[in-house]
């Protein structure tokens, strides 16, 4: 199976327990990000009657899929891993009651392999939290492409990324300097994007055919229970786009 990104490094990590157990994970409830995205989402649903379908790319354990359900979209979770899809059924069973449980489906796979499968024009709404600082420029460009071709106009992108000053740049090996910040190495393999300059990011999106609407940054004092990070702040930048 082909990954985008640091997909497979990241599905090692779920199989060997590096996220912890079930009921060592805290809920990741909400970001200034996600908040604006419900609301954009909402005033669609209103303007046009319609509930709007949701692609949460990167979904982990599934607690921003639910809370997107929660409010009332039909929400798709991508994850890479068998261990996190079966993590978000897990989640969903518990927190939704039976009768909005169907809104919520999970897909495992390639981001990009399953967004290119997609029908033209059926994606209202793509979601990725703390994920694209794990692609390459390359990348997160052929996933907006793919993106874009599945969206209407009007259609709404929201991804974050990690900021220059959280905890996990220093834990690891500086590897490169690029116009958005620095590109560090983790202890297990993973190289993560610290934005310092948002402006080529929002560039990116711009290429891609969409207008950049909001910039949002904020810091979570504990982010997820994985085993191998040591305390420290987390440091992120969203930003929020729409399908011109």
């Amino acid at each position: 199976m082909i990954s985008t990104g640091q997909a497979e490094k990241y599905a090692r990590s779920w199989e060997q327990g590096t996220y912890g157990a079930e009921d060592e994970s805290p809920l990741q409830e909400t970001t200034p990000l996600l908040e604006s995205f419900i609301t954009h989402l909402q005033r669609y649903r209103q303007s046009m009657s319609k509930v709007p379908l949701v692609l949460e790319g990167g979904a982990g354990s599934g607690d921003h899929a639910i809370r997107l359900v929660q409010n009332g979209f039909l929400v798709i979770a991508n994850e890479y891993s068998e261990v996190a899809t079966a993590r978000i059924l897990q989640r969903g069973n518990a927190r939704l009651p039976k009768c909005t449980k169907t809104r919520l489906q999970v897909a495992q796979g390639d981001i990009v392999r399953y967004l290119r499968e997609q029908e033209s024009r059926s994606l209202m709404g793509f979601y990725a939290n703390s994920v694209l600082h794990t692609f390459s420029q390359e990348e997160r460009s052929a996933l907006y492409t793919a993106v874009h071709r599945v969206q209407p106009q009007g259609g709404l992108v929201a991804v974050s990324f990690k900021a220059e000053g959280d905890s996990v740049q220093y834990k690891g090996e500086f590897r490169e300097e690029t116009e958005a910040g620095k590109i560090v190495e983790d202890l297990i393999g993973i190289n993560r994007l610290f934005v310092r300059n948002p402006e080529p990011l929002i560039e990116e999106l711009t290429k891609a055919g969409y207008k950049h609407l909001e910039t949002f940054a904020w810091n979570v004092v504990k982010y997820i229970a994985v085993n191998t990070y040591d305390l420290g702040e987390r440091k992120f930048i969203g930003f929020l786009a729409q399908k011109e």
